[in-house]
Parts: structure tokens; sequence; C-alpha cells
């Protein structure tokens, strides 16, 4: 389809879009696609109607869609008149559904963002990490938007980020290795192994008479944290 074409399909979308939502926050559609383009498509629901459709995060999963097919969209309409899909069903009956809870009236009429109705907890950042194959071997910990949790995958040990969305992204482990290479190359020398955080290694080193307990990141920083004396409750066996 050519641009001036496709502009036109999509405005004749959404100006029957914003015109349905006067009636009802919620819409059903089903109809045949004409239109498919990244995660927006352009649904003709019959007698001239045509809707433009968000498949948001999810919209990989249908990555298979080509103009022709039938599905059945459940979504909520935006100011913009973009009807953002909840559930997708496809011609073999799937269902595809993409999170994200209902606004209010208030909330669409002032276009505030939309807000999750559920919390994402612990238990379910666990479910997805497990999902993708991972095995948790720490408490997943919540920042402001995913879980944080170390974790093992054929084999690999690495820190993973765990999304509502069901993202499970790994981060490449920091090995001990490295972080006794950080130190050795600052001029310390470490007294026995250095113990493993959940972002760093710690450990006792020395250098010239003195002590210190040494944190080194895997950002290349190798930061002295505390001088040490052989009384330190801690490290003060590894003093000779």
């Amino acid at each position: 389809m050519n641009r001036s074409l496709l502009r036109a399909s999509l405005a004749a979308a959404a100006t029957t879009a914003f015109a349905a939502g006067a009636v009802a926050e919620d819409m059903t559609i089903k109809g045949s696609l004409t239109d498919v383009f990244g995660h927006r498509v352009v649904i003709d629901a019959g007698n001239g109607k045509k809707h433009l459709v968000n498949l948001g995060p999810k919209a990989d999963e249908m990555k298979t869609l080509k103009a022709g097919d039938t599905v059945t969209v459940l979504g909520e309409l935006k100011r913009s008149g973009e009807l953002r899909a909840r559930t997708v069903t496809l011609a073999d009956g799937r269902e595809i559904k993409i999170e994200g809870g209902k606004r209010t009236w208030r909330a669409w009429l002032l276009g505030e963002e939309k807000k999750y109705t559920t919390p994402f907890t612990a238990v379910d950042a666990r479910l997805r990490a497990t999902e993708k194959g991972f095995t948790l071997t720490s408490e997943p910990v919540a920042t402001k938007r995913h879980f944080t949790a170390m974790a093992t995958k054929d084999g690999t040990t690495s820190e993973i980020k765990i999304h509502r969305d069901g993202r499970v992204e790994a981060d490449t482990p920091f090995q001990l290795t490295e972080a006794k290479k950080l130190i050795s190359d600052k001029g310390f020398t470490l007294v026995g192994e250095p113990e493993q955080k959940r972002r760093h290694f710690e450990g006792l080193a020395q250098k010239g008479d003195a002590y210190v307990e040494i944190h080194a990141h895997r950002d290349g920083r190798v930061v002295e944290h505390r001088k040490v004396e052989k009384g330190d409750r801690r490290w003060g066996t590894r003093i000779q």
C-alpha cells in the first residue's frame, strides 16, 4: 500500500474508533486485517468501519499476522482514537493476553497513564523467571520497575531483571577471576578469597604494612572500604 492510502486508512480508523469511544470505554472488534505495521494494525470490522489497534508489548508473539487474517480484539479506547488491545484472539482460537488494567473515565478523559490494577509481587517474579528456564538462587528484590535476583540457567549464574510483562534480562556474571584481577591491578595483595555479594566482591587485602577491606565492582571500581586491624571480628583471623 502506498503512503497516501496508508495515511487515509489510519485516519479513517482513528475517526471511527474515537466516535465509538463516546459510547463506551471498552470495545470488542472482530474483523479482517487490512494493514500490519510494527505493533499496530488496522482492522476492517465491516460496513466501512476501520479501527487502528495497538498490540502493545505482545506484538512479537503475533508477528505472523498478515493482511486478510481475521482477529477479535478486546481493548480500551485512548483519547487519540487508537484502541489499546488487552486480549487478541487469533483465527486459530489462540488468545493472547496483554498486560494492563482498565482506567476510569476520569483517567481516560485526562489522558493519565494507565496503572496496573493488581500488584506485581515477588511470587509473580519468581514464576516468570521459572517460565523462562531460570532457577533463582536468591529471593527477588523489588526495584522501581522490576525485580532483580541471582539465578542460574544452563550452568551459568547471573543477575536477572524480571519485568511484569514477562521479560527476563540476564546480566553477564561478574566472575571471581575478574574481581581478583581488578584488585591486583590496583596494587593490592589479597589475603584469602574474596566473598561474592549481589553486585560486587568483598575481601581482605594488603598494601605495604596496611590491611584494608576491599570492594571490587564489575564497573572497574576498587574501593578501600575501611582499615582492618588484627582484632577485627570479620577479617582479623586472616591477619598473621
